[in-house]
């Protein structure tokens, strides 16, 4: 390949990497998306909408299964779910990849199965949504479902930042029971 054949792409990932996201902190945030691994009686996949878990702290964080960081940060986010499900924060994992299968062995490779995870097969709802460059990208939301935490890729040095937020946004307010048909 040829360098000429190269710089249209060196520009894209550069580009990609520099572009903000276009949710910002502060503002209001749902997304509605079919869950991963379930169906309803029509055959079609169950739904879960964001706006069903206000009252909860809510980690939104988009990944696919070829994505290096999102191996790191998927088991990470797990122990948060474990540590503080019952205090009112919920995990929901966005898998992107084009083919279900892959997002589902992946969660079942790194033991992850009882993670709530919907899906966007090639990221078409949360791209624009998100002016999306670049995976993991998080979102942790407050219990009223405004976003006040952004960040793209995953460092282990931002767990502990991360678990901070989380605590101090748990430490505003009463959690809401999930409805039973939110869950998986």
């Amino acid at each position: 390949m040829s360098r000429r054949a190269l710089i249209p792409g060196v520009l894209f990932l550069f580009a990609c990497a520099t572009t903000p996201l276009a949710v910002r902190t502060g503002s209001a945030f749902d997304l509605a998306l079919p869950v991963l691994g379930t169906t309803a009686t029509d055959g079609h996949a169950k739904s879960l909408a964001l706006s069903s878990l206000r009252g909860n702290v809510v980690l939104v964080d988009v990944w696919a299964s070829w994505c290096e960081p999102c191996v790191e940060a998927l088991p990470f986010y797990d122990d948060l779910q474990r540590a503080y499900g019952a205090k009112g924060f919920r995990f929901i994992g966005v898998d992107v990849d084009e083919d279900a299968r892959a997002g589902r062995a992946f969660l079942r490779q790194h033991q992850l199965d009882d993670l709530t995870v919907l899906r966007d097969p090639g990221a078409e709802v949360v791209a624009p949504r998100l002016g999306l460059s670049r995976l993991p990208t998080a979102l942790l939301l407050d219990r009223t479902g405004h976003v006040k935490f952004v960040r793209q890729g995953f460092e282990d040095a931002e767990r502990a930042t991360l678990r901070q937020e989380i605590q101090t946004l748990l430490s505003v307010g009463d959690a809401v029971p999930v409805r039973a048909a939110a869950r998986r």
